[in-house]
């Protein structure tokens, strides 16, 4: 007589006996598809889906950029108002700030914000934090500050997937 051992499968949730052909677990609602854990990138992020706190940084992102283009647009207007002055002192480096703050803007979006579309959640992690730094002190201080809190939530989101 040969005897044949039947693994009944268990949820990885609740711990309670289902059957191989189902999907989802009845007693706790838990998928039982086979997951994929995030793979680590080169630059030590996560590739694939981005959870609540990366989503959120990605939004911070993307309004400090409109900060940081709004203080050019009015940095370049007093830039223009302080050339039509009589005055041959000038009393701010307006021709200074102009392209600075372009340039951070462009810097934000594909440092910071092309990567955490992307997925990569790691890689966006210290670009957040020295953009923000390089803004707080240029003037873009709003952006700044949003750059900062995206870095908060960039490395709240690192931990969570850290932890499992």
């Amino acid at each position: 007589m040969e005897y044949q051992i039947i693994e009944l499968p268990y949820c990885p949730g609740c711990g309670k006996e289902i059957q191989d052909s189902i999907s989802i677990c009845p007693n706790c609602g838990r998928s039982l598809e086979p997951t994929r854990a995030p793979q680590p990138n080169v630059a030590g992020g996560y590739l694939g889906k981005i959870d609540v706190g990366a989503n959120a940084a990605r939004s911070l992102t993307r309004y400090a950029i409109l900060f940081q283009l709004a203080f050019v647009f009015i940095t370049a207007i007093a830039f223009f108002a302080d050339l039509l002055t009589p005055s041959a002192e000038r009393l701010f480096p307006f021709d200074v700030l102009v392209p600075v703050g372009i340039i951070l803007a462009v810097l934000d979006y594909l440092l910071v914000t092309k990567p955490l579309l992307a997925g990569n959640v790691g890689g966006a992690r210290i670009p957040a934090l020295g953009l923000g730094i390089v803004q707080l002190v240029f003037g873009g201080v709003i952006a700044g500050i949003l750059m900062m809190i995206a870095y908060g939530r960039i490395g709240e989101s690192i931990r969570r997937r850290d932890r499992g």
